[in-house]
């Protein structure tokens, strides 16, 4: 955890059309960073969004040398408290990483924590099994809120078909969200109407924007033989509980990572 100077929060501009106003507790960005994007690029971009927290995975650890600890660089970019950590994890181009996911807060944060929800197994060199966590921090409003947020990153499946053990992470996942607000937004690699989705809103509502607009992909992607070069799928999700009311939402446009940000405002 990083502790560094918090941000101010007056007159805010948001993408949304307006300022900040009086009443609205926070705007939460959900974003896959895509672990080959530019980090200083993806902080300074985040900056110019200017949300209070922002959820983020495919961090990377010792993968890009100018920036060999990218929860690190965009906690100090922008000038927020957060949490990050990493597993292994075998990436597109074939090689082994430490990738991991991350919360950031311009309100600050304690209690950070990391689940596992699947072990990472190396054999011979070897990325066997990608190891697969949850992260939480918990944040204290201006209002007064205590707010848990989570960040997750699901592992993908050709065809986007939720297996039996996808579902078994997501229980566990479930196990985590807090009795008060909570706040869930990663990427689930899973589209609206799969059943990973749909067992996520067993238990949780949807913030938004509608499931009409797509988050993937804005690059080319390959695994064995299926390729995918449309953004054609929505894989990328803000859930939530308690307290609080989304009021307005995006997808926000990019030319940055395969993943296009999700931008929600809540009030509460």
């Amino acid at each position: 955890m990083l502790l560094t100077e918090m941000l101010p929060i007056s007159s805010r501009a948001f993408l949304f059309g307006g300022p900040y106003t009086e009443g609205m507790v926070l705007t939460v960005l959900q974003w896959n960073i895509m672990y080959s994007e530019n980090v200083e690029a993806v902080a300074a971009f985040i900056k110019e969004l200017n949300p209070d927290v922002v959820c983020l995975q495919e961090l990377t650890q010792g993968y890009q040398e100018a920036t060999p600890d990218a929860g690190a660089y965009i906690a100090a970019a922008l000038g927020y408290e957060g949490f990050w950590d990493y597993g292994i994890m075998t990436l597109p181009d074939g090689g082994p990483a430490r990738v991991g996911c991350g919360i950031f807060s311009r309100f600050g944060g304690f209690g950070g924590e990391r689940v596992v929800l699947q072990e990472g197994l190396v054999k011979q060199g070897k990325v066997v099994h990608d190891e697969r966590s949850y992260v939480s921090l918990w944040v204290k409003l201006p209002s007064g809120i205590r707010l848990k947020v989570g960040s997750v990153h699901l592992p993908f499946h050709p065809r986007f078909r939720t297996s039996a053990h996808k579902l078994e992470m997501i229980g566990r996942l479930l196990e985590e969200t807090s009795e008060g607000p909570y706040i869930l937004a990663g990427d689930m690699n899973a589209t609206p109407r799969s059943k990973a989705v749909q067992a996520l809103r067993g238990r949780l509502k949807h913030a938004g924007p509608a499931l009409s607009q797509k988050t993937w992909t804005t690059k080319p992607f390959e695994i064995g033989p299926w390729r995918y070069d449309e953004l054609k799928w929505r894989l990328d999700h803000v859930l939530y509980q308690g307290a609080l009311r989304p009021v307005r939402s995006r997808v926000v446009p990019t030319e940055l990572s395969d993943h296009l940000p999700v931008l929600v405002e809540f009030e509460g």
